[in-house]
């Protein structure tokens, strides 16, 4: 099981640096999208570090945080945070479908590492 925690903890921790880099770079917002950027930034940095801790210490508690960093990933651009209402502007061509791909692939490898955590954690009561 330490090793399934490891790659799952690797793969958030790619993510979290995939966002943090394209968000500055590629898939940066439009200019006027200073709170887009940042709060992306922010979130793919936060999702980072989490997953380093879980590398090295994988719980329960960092898993469901990196299923919250996803959610967050998913929902904010065009919501909590604000995009353009153009469309074919940067922040909707590139930043929006680019946090909803990491945010669903982030969750995904996120539950995926809760449930085994859950199921291990039994497992080990019921012995």
């Amino acid at each position: 099981m330490k090793n399934t925690n490891r790659v799952f903890a690797s793969v958030t921790f790619a993510l979290g640096i995939f966002v943090m880099i394209s968000v500055l770079t590629f898939a940066r917002p439009c200019n006027h999208d200073t709170a887009l950027r940042n709060g992306l930034c922010i979130a793919g940095g936060a999702v980072a570090l989490v997953s380093i801790v879980n590398m090295f210490r994988p719980n329960l508690v960092c898993a469901l945080l990196n299923v919250l960093g996803g959610l967050f990933l998913l929902i904010a651009p065009g919501t909590w945070l604000k995009t353009c209402t153009v469309q074919g502007m940067r922040c909707l061509t590139y930043t929006k479908p680019l946090a909803t791909v990491a945010g669903v692939i982030l969750m995904a490898a996120a539950v995926w590492q809760a449930a085994l955590m859950l199921i291990d954690a039994l497992k080990g009561k019921r012995a």
